[in-house]
């Protein structure tokens, strides 16, 4: 049999070479050979057919050893590509990468959650996940610790400060005060209310605490109008008429500067008495405020006219008194 030489791919046999034996750590036929797996080793000369040798209890090696180690070395650290999600992502969202230090650099890891709060995260291969829609007004950051496992079982863990960014968000509600404290309406204005009556006061509920908002009336409905928006106040711009419309209805927006929110209020008229505003009196010619002749000679009991009330209340009713005659009184009202 031809003899081996330690470390040389193939053996002399006569004149000819054999080179079918693959290099340290490998196996397969030579030309065509493969690393052994971790955790394994291989002298030369491992060929087709053959396995890698596995190394003894306690000893470690990489891929493609060409012998085993007495000693593994845990993980050192773990770094994250990412450590930020903006609120209001979905739950599966990706948040970053890990990577692990180890000094051992060809081992590969396995990483999992320690400690994860209200199960806000999980992980997938390498990567870490949302579990959740963030809201940065509920909760601004949450610690997570993360483990990685080399394949012998070694493992380190450490923290790491999850941030959850702050994003716009429009409003999401507008509140009218009338004076019964803010709320969705609808409120009550009085009959014959002129431009410039106070309405109420108008208010925006926004996630993001403490912007600044503006309100303006959007001019889809005609009632818009009978008012206008001063700062936060909203005011009558147009003689308020029981009479013309008994309800009202305008929509307002709200604006932080960049997002917008809508919606409808409703006004209730409240009629009040108005007082007559004229008095006609129909003498056989025409109604109206002018002169009306008397014959010569007219007989007490005599009907002169009747007397008619313009009024802003239709359907009331009237009476009527004669004022101011002086002491001789030639007329009396009986009814109209």
């Amino acid at each position: 049999m031809p003899m081996r030489e330690p470390g040389i791919e193939g053996c002399s046999f006569g004149s000819s070479t054999i080179t079918d034996f693959c290099p340290l750590g490998q196996y397969g036929t030579f030309g065509d050979c493969t690393d052994c797996p971790t955790g394994t080793w291989a002298p030369v000369g491992i060929t087709a057919g053959e396995e890698c040798v596995a190394c003894e209890a306690g000893k470690f090696s990489p891929e493609g050893a060409a012998a085993c180690s007495d000693t593994n070395s845990p993980p050192a650290g773990i770094t994250i590509s990412n450590a930020s999600i903006d609120e209001n992502k979905p739950a599966g969202t990706p948040i970053g990468v890990f990577s692990t230090l180890d000094p051992d650099a060809w081992q590969t890891h396995v990483y999992s959650i320690e400690q994860n709060p209200d199960d806000a995260f999980y992980v997938i291969g390498e990567t870490l996940y949302s579990n959740e829609p963030f809201d940065r007004e509920v909760r601004s950051a949450y610690v997570v610790m993360i483990r990685s496992t080399d394949p012998f079982g070694a493992y380190v863990n450490q923290d790491f400060n999850i941030t959850i960014n702050d994003v716009n968000e429009p409003p999401t509600a507008i509140w009218l005060d009338c004076g019964n404290g803010p709320g969705p309406g609808p409120c009550d204005l009085l009959d014959s209310a002129p431009a410039d009556t106070h309405v109420g006061s108008l208010s925006a509920v926004d996630p993001d605490v403490g912007q600044s908002h503006t309100f303006s009336i959007m001019a889809i409905i005609s009632d818009a109008a009978y008012f206008r928006i001063s700062g936060q106040d909203l005011m009558v711009d147009k003689t308020i008429d029981f009479e013309e419309k008994a309800e009202l209805q305008i929509y307002i927006q709200v604006s932080d500067g960049s997002l917008t929110f809508s919606r409808q209020f409703e006004f209730n008229v409240v009629d009040v008495n108005e007082s007559p505003t004229a008095i006609w009196l129909d003498c056989g010619a025409a109604v109206g405020p002018g002169i009306c002749s008397v014959l010569e000679g007219t007989v007490v009991g005599s009907a002169i006219g009747t007397l008619n009330a313009v009024d802003p209340d239709a359907g009331q009713s009237h009476t009527f008194t004669i004022v101011g005659m002086g002491p001789s009184p030639y007329f009396r009202i009986e009814g109209n």
